[in-house]
C-alpha cells in the first residue's frame, strides 16, 4: 500500500537511508511496525533502556491505535449492505414522490427534491468520510502531521538545556517530584 513517492518523501527528509527504503519497499508485512521497532532500537541504544521507556510506552499505545485504525479500514462496508442500502433509500423515494405528488401543492415537489439531494449527499459523504486517510479533499494530511511531529521531536532531542537537566550522579539537585518517585 506505500508508494514509491511517499518512501521517497521518507528519504528525502532524512527519516530513512536509501537501504532501508529499498528494504521497506520489498517488506509485505506492516512497513510502519518496523519504523516504530527500528526507532524504539535506536532510542534504546541512544539513551539507554530504562530511559527509552516513556517511548516504549508512547509507541506501544500508537501501535494499538494504528492496527485499531488498519482494522476498520480493512472491513469495509460488506458489497450486500451497500446495495440493501440502496434499495432501501430508492424505495423511500418513490414513496415520497407518490405521497408528495397526491398533494395539491406546488411545495411538495420543492421538498421532494431537497430531501433528495439532502439524502443522495449524505450518502455521499458517508463514503468519504468512511476513509479519510486516502487522497479526498475531505481526508486528514496525514503527511503533514507526521513531517510536524518528526520536526517537533528532533527539535526536543537536540535542544541542550544545562540548566534545567541535573547530574544523575548527584540525585540531590533533581527536582523534588523525581525524588519522590525515585523512592517509591
Amino acid at each position: 500500500k506505500t508508494t514509491d513517492a511517499e518512501l521517497d518523501e521518507l528519504v528525502n527528509h532524512g527519516l530513512v537511508s536509501r537501504v532501508e527504503r529499498d528494504w521497506l519497499k520489498n517488506y509485505e508485512g506492516q512497513k510502519h511496525s518496523v519504523v516504530l521497532d527500528w526507532t524504539l532500537e535506536i532510542a534504546r541504544v541512544a539513551v539507554g533502556s530504562n530511559q527509552a521507556r516513556p517511548l516504549f510506552n508512547i509507541i506501544c499505545d500508537l501501535r494499538t491505535h494504528q492496527t485499531y485504525i488498519e482494522d476498520m479500514l480493512s472491513m469495509p462496508v460488506p458489497f450486500q449492505y451497500f446495495h440493501l442500502m440502496n434499495l432501501m433509500m430508492c424505495l423511500s423515494f418513490v414513496g415520497w414522490a407518490y405521497g408528495m405528488a397526491m398533494y395539491d401543492s406546488w411545495i411538495a415537489t420543492f421538498i421532494f427534491m431537497a430531501s433528495t439531494v439532502i439524502f443522495l449527499g449524505m450518502r455521499e459523504l458517508s463514503g468519504c468520510l468512511s476513509d479519510p486517510f486516502g487522497e479526498d479533499a475531505v481526508d486528514f494530511p496525514i503527511s503533514v502531521w507526521l513531517l510536524d511531529t518528526w520536526r517537533e521531536c528532533d527539535l526536543f532531542l537536540e535542544v541542550e538545556c544545562p540548566e534545567i537537566w541535573y547530574d544523575p550522579r548527584n540525585f540531590e539537585d533533581a527536582p523534588l517530584l523525581w525524588q519522590k518517585r525515585a523512592a517509591h
